[in-house]
């Protein structure tokens, strides 16, 4: 839920290029998701990846703030079906 100009800071760090979304007005993607930390008003970390039917293919919820998602199943599965 960061602010747009946290993520252009972070754009720019990490040698980004890609656009990114904000959840930062809005928490209904939290709630639908079910990743909102109603309490401190975060996003739990997590990775989805959409298959062309706009179905979940693949998600993942991490439990632990300070750990990455598992980048290479998830890409692994995006690749699948973007095929």
């Amino acid at each position: 839920m960061d602010l747009p100009y946290a993520q252009a800071r972070w754009h720019a760090a990490e040698e980004i290029s890609h656009p990114s979304l904000s959840a930062h007005r809005d928490e209904a993607f939290g709630r639908d998701y079910g990743v909102l930390v109603k309490e401190w008003r975060l996003l739990q970390r997590a990775v989805f990846v959409i298959d062309r039917e706009d179905r979940i293919a693949y998600a993942e919820y991490v439990a632990d703030q300070m750990q990455e998602p598992n980048y290479e199943v998830a890409l692994a599965v995006a690749s699948k079906a973007a095929s």
